[in-house]
């Protein structure tokens, strides 16, 4: 009865089989069902991502190529003693302690 309504499903040729199925079946295919629709939302839909991983795409050639990231752009740094000239009277006026006067 199970592979009649399974194969039914399979080849949308959808039939109750004779003398039905118990309710227990029912409610197991309702499960099953709601997960099918809940894992393209879920966080097990990041187990593909394992296989698509730039990591692992990479080639193996570490120690004879340095690898550079293309599109890492360049950043202007901001280092402790210019933070310190644009915000000391702040600093100082928190009771924070500052290297220059």
């Amino acid at each position: 009865k199970v592979k009649e309504l399974t194969m039914g499903l399979a080849t949308f040729h959808m039939g109750i089989p004779e003398g039905g199925l118990g309710a227990l079946f029912y409610v197991h295919m309702f499960f099953v069902c709601i997960l099918v629709a809940y894992i393209p939302f879920s966080k097990l839909m990041h187990m593909g991502g394992v296989f698509l991983s730039p990591t692992r795409n990479l080639a193996n050639d570490s120690r004879m190529k340095r690898h550079i990231n293309p599109w890492n752009p360049k950043v202007k740094f901001h280092t402790y003693e210019e933070y310190e000239d644009d915000f000391r009277e702040k600093m100082i006026e928190a009771g924070l302690p500052v290297e220059k006067e």
